[in-house]
């Protein structure tokens, strides 16, 4: 009976401490995001492709100094990311980063523009870069393994790729201790062309 005293106050402090967990009042725990945070490489785990039998891993590399980026999308045959195939190389120059705002979903994030300066693919093997030649993939049959050839303003596979010196609009959200980024959804665009939401995957430093 002399113990009661003492399981009380600790029920009584685990609420409490469940109370302040749970708590509804909105912060804004984002980042201010600049160039300069977001300078050097960002990238995500491997991940399956929408295949399942393929998998790639995704980096981009801010550069301050020239305020450019490159995102490389690396794809491997198989599921764990070991054997390369082919990489996806999205160019963008002349970043201009906007001040924070609010999605409608309350998400905080930081729109930013840019300029395509190009858009590249390098077969990883002489066999896929014959198999592209061979189908005149994106309408070329100049693909030679482990050189990266424009496909820049072209239709490839029913997905037609930016021009060089288009505009580009995207979204970038950043924690508070600075840690990890996640970038806009390509297949959400509001109306003023930037994406309304982020993907769910974050790039980590």
């Amino acid at each position: 009976m002399k113990s009661y005293p003492i399981i009380i106050v600790l029920i009584m402090l685990i609420i409490s401490g469940c109370g302040n967990e749970v708590s509804t009042s909105t912060k804004d725990g984002s980042a201010t995001i600049t160039m300069a945070y977001l300078d050097g490489t960002w990238s995500r785990e491997c991940e399956l492709t929408s295949t399942s039998t393929t998998s790639a891993k995704v980096a981009i590399n801010f550069f301050a100094s020239s305020d450019n980026a490159t995102k490389s999308t690396t794809y491997y045959t198989g599921t764990i990311c070991y054997n390369t195939n082919y990489v996806l190389r999205e160019k963008i120059n002349n970043i201009t980063i906007g001040s924070k705002t609010t999605t409608s979903g309350n998400l905080i994030i930081t729109k930013y523009t840019a300029v395509i300066l190009d858009i590249t693919i390098e077969p990883k093997s002489s066999a896929l870069a014959t198999s592209l030649n061979d189908a005149s993939f994106c309408g070329l049959t100049s693909w030679s393994s482990g050189l990266e050839t424009s496909i820049a303003g072209k239709t490839c596979s029913s997905i037609n790729y930016s021009s060089v010196n288009d505009g580009f609009r995207d979204i970038v959200q950043m924690d508070s201790e600075r840690t990890y980024i996640r970038t806009g959804n390509t297949s959400d665009i509001a109306s003023d062309g930037y994406p309304s939401t982020v993907y769910y995957n974050k790039y980590f430093k």
